[in-house]
């Protein structure tokens, strides 16, 4: 589960912005970045930095990393990365804990949690200047996510992966809203 729940939902909400294209937020371009190497040192996502930093496409960036959507009792938004001294976010963490209340969704931990342990994807995007934060419905406890025997498709439900979704087409909404205030 950790985290294909995660890419797949990157690949549906592509999929419903070229279905539904009246959805696309005006003036806006949508990445679907599936790295990989997050568990080795984060070597997809900071590769990704290094060969954008100046061409353009990280201008006005809010980047959504999208981990394991799995426990429905757990979603959070997760806002530091303690181990890479990496505060994520703020706009984008208040976006995702307002899209949890008007959504009815309840969390064990209100919604917000620190990089249990590791490193995330939305570190090397903070560090190159990108507005960030990472996504996830998982029991922080990393018996519970971290590759363990936990980490079994027998915790997909549907449902939690359909609020997922809800919740990241809300969010999008709302970086489009913030973007024309700017």
């Amino acid at each position: 589960m950790d985290n294909a729940t995660g890419v797949a939902l990157g690949y549906e909400v592509m999929k419903y912005f070229k279905e539904n294209p009246d959805k696309m937020p005006g003036r806006c371009r949508i990445v679907n970045l599936s790295t990989g190497c997050e568990e080795v040192g984060l070597r997809g996502a900071m590769a990704f930095t290094r060969e954008h930093k100046s061409d353009g496409l990280l201008d006005n960036a809010w980047n959504i990393n999208i981990d394991s959507i799995a426990d429905k009792d757990y979603f959070e938004v997760v806002i530091k990365d303690d181990w890479q001294f990496t505060r994520f976010d703020r706009d984008l963490e208040r976006m995702f804990k307002e899209t949890f209340k008007e959504l009815g969704i309840e969390s064990k931990t209100n919604g917000c949690i620190h990089n249990p342990v590791g490193g995330c994807d939305s570190t090397p995007m903070t560090k190159a200047g990108i507005k960030s934060v990472t996504f996830a419905a998982q029991n922080p406890a990393p018996t519970w996510y971290y590759h363990t025997w936990h980490d079994m498709p027998g915790r997909f439900e549907e449902e939690t992966v359909g609020n997922g979704f809800d919740v990241i087409l809300r969010v999008i909404e709302k970086i489009d809203q913030e973007v024309k205030k700017a």
